[in-house]
């Protein structure tokens, strides 16, 4: 996704994104959920770029959905990672590859 800056079509600014679950067992452990969103601010906040995330539950999976997003790629990967390591959740962030 690209968003223009202002909106006036100033400068292109490219929106690097990470969507992913938790099982909802794991998020509803309150050391595990605690450690998960002190690790996500300490990476959101380890860098100028603005970020935001988003969770909500899925109810039909039982699943915590999150929704990661940046201007910056490897700032959305840490936050990803910062997430899923908090869970406890093993991951591996696989390099981006040229099309």
């Amino acid at each position: 996704m690209t968003l223009v800056e202002n909106g006036l079509g100033q400068r292109a600014v490219p929106i690097y994104f990470a969507s992913f679950h938790v099982p909802l067992e794991l998020y509803n452990d309150d050391a595990a959920n605690r450690g998960a969103f002190s690790r996500m601010s300490d990476a959101q906040n380890a860098d100028v770029e603005s970020s935001f995330v988003y969770h909500f539950t899925d109810k039909n999976y039982g699943r915590e959905v999150f929704y990661v997003s940046s201007p910056d790629e490897l700032h959305t990967a840490s936050i990803a990672g910062a997430i899923l390591q908090g869970f406890g959740v093993e991951h591996r962030i696989a390099p981006k590859t040229a099309h």
